[in-house]
């Protein structure tokens, strides 16, 4: 029976697969042209599961937790601070292709636009980029999707198992990110809603929901809990995530807010034509008026309450809005779809098609190209890294790296000794000073601290009348030096 269903699904399964080939294609493509990362977070991220995993300590911050908790596990197995995590967050992007292919079955069950639907997953900006990073949006993305995938399994079966696993994925994804708290709440609300019009509420059901909430929102409580006990504020949770984000001055912040950049990506990409299938829908299934509430009642809270908080963050704005634009993606596919096979077969109407599949695959490439165009680790970083990395396999050594914002942290990670890593010197001033003058105190300081390697600005002038240097090789955006003390 599986053989001949294997069969008759052949070339379904051998669209996915080839789709599933182009994505790796892409990530090692975006990986070898030197795309590490589009802000500190992603090393940030990375140290701290660092730390997990060293220590045991840091389990606590305004970052949720699943990523120190996957990557540290991870570090026991396979220790690579750099490779690993990315590693991760490949796999999880393979699986969201594949939920997101299951959930366009499940609102449509129709195998072409499913097919459409992994196309354009695969080259969608959000996947391809984060899929290569080690940032929370891809694993949200993945328990989010597949979650939401489960409870419209069950709409259309009444598959109980299909309930507990769409809860189950939801409550490991409230884990990652805090926007998972917002669809969490949203969708006990709808599985409430959809046991009390099958036969109203009796004492099972209450039993059921009340067990649904616990297992939902068991997280999220202890969450606070810990932040009151760490900030010592009921509000304290809400403080730590805004103090990261945008504040006082709320004019800048309406082009950035999270509604804006949800039109302006869609616009600007023509995934707003999805909204065309969606009126097209309006009165189709029950599943996919549930899941138009979903998607829509999740964006318009959050954007208020990521506005009122202040919570937007300072840079890479359209990282918020992305998970909606995701789940707008199958309603693209069934455009393109219906496009096709509305009406009579003409060659105006197969060219339109051809056209307009083109432009919609030509602009989400290229703004996956405008987004990946920059590293936030530099290729000098990787460069400094790696050679540190060497160098600590052969001796034990700490190396002072002059800070400037968060940059530094690349070199950290790379280097796979991010302990080793000084960045205060007390007889250093890097704001005031502009000669990195090694003799007196300094050369004293950078003995007892056993620094043999220093990493400078730049700008910064190096005065070392009193050691033996050897240039690291040449960089744009630093100076690498190790240093040979000798004590006058």
């Amino acid at each position: 029976m599986k053989t001949n269903s294997f069969k008759k699904n052949k070339y379904f399964y051998f669209f996915i697969f080839c789709f599933i080939l182009l994505f790796t294609v892409l990530e090692y493509l975006l990986f070898y042209k030197g795309f590490y990362a589009i802000s500190a977070d992603e090393s940030g991220r990375t140290l701290e599961a660092y730390k997990f995993y060293r220590y045991g300590s840091g389990f606590y911050s305004c970052w949720l937790p699943f990523q120190k908790i996957i990557y540290s596990a991870a570090l026991y197995f396979y220790y690579n601070l750099f490779l690993l995590p990315r590693l991760i967050s490949f796999l999880f992007g393979i699986m969201t292709l594949l939920s997101i292919i299951a959930l366009s079955h499940e609102l449509f069950h129709n195998k072409i636009i499913s097919i459409l639907t992994c196309f354009l997953a695969v080259i969608f900006p959000a996947f391809t980029i984060f899929s290569i990073l080690p940032l929370s949006e891809i694993y949200y993305f993945f328990f989010i999707i597949t979650s939401v995938m489960f409870y419209i399994k069950w709409c259309n079966n009444d598959n109980f198992l299909s309930l507990w696993l769409s809860i189950i994925f939801m409550s490991i994804g409230m884990t990652t990110r805090y926007e998972t708290w917002i669809f969490a709440a949203v969708l006990y609300i709808m599985m409430a809603n959809r046991l009390y019009r099958s036969g109203g509420l009796n004492r099972r059901k209450i039993i059921l929901l009340t067990a649904i909430f616990i297992i939902l929102f068991s997280f999220p409580l202890y969450w606070i809990h810990l932040s009151f006990l760490n900030t010592h504020r009921v509000l304290g949770l809400a403080d730590a995530v805004a103090s990261n984000y945008l504040s006082n001055n709320n004019i800048p912040c309406i082009k950035d807010y999270v509604f804006y950049t949800f039109l302006e990506f869609n616009i600007t990409s023509l995934n707003i034509l999805s909204i065309i299938s969606i009126f097209i829908l309006r009165k189709s299934f029950s599943c996919i008026k549930q899941y138009v509430f979903l998607l829509f009642s999740t964006l318009i809270i959050f954007s208020v309450i990521s506005y009122q908080m202040n919570a937007m963050p300072n840079h890479n704005f359209w990282r918020l809005s992305m998970i909606w634009s995701a789940m707008l993606l199958p309603f693209t596919a069934h455009f393109l779809y219906y496009l096709y096979n509305a009406g009579q077969s003409t060659l105006i109407k197969s060219m339109f098609f051809i056209i307009l599949f083109a432009v919609l695959s030509y602009l989400f490439i290229e703004q996956t190209m405008r987004i990946s165009s920059a590293s936030y680790i530099s290729s000098d970083d990787f460069k400094i890294g790696k050679i540190l990395q060497q160098r600590f396999k052969k001796d034990k050594f700490n190396i002072y790296i002059e800070p400037r914002g968060w940059d530094y942290l690349g070199i950290q990670v790379v280097s796979e000794n991010p302990d080793m890593v000084i960045t205060k010197l007390n007889n250093f001033d890097k704001i005031k000073d502009s000669v990195f003058c090694v003799n007196g105190a300094l050369l004293s300081e950078l003995k007892q601290k056993n620094i043999s390697y220093v990493v400078l600005r730049p700008f910064t002038k190096l005065s070392s009348a009193k050691v033996k240097v050897e240039p690291l090789g040449k960089f744009i955006l630093w100076q690498a030096y190790k240093i040979q003390l000798q004590m006058e």
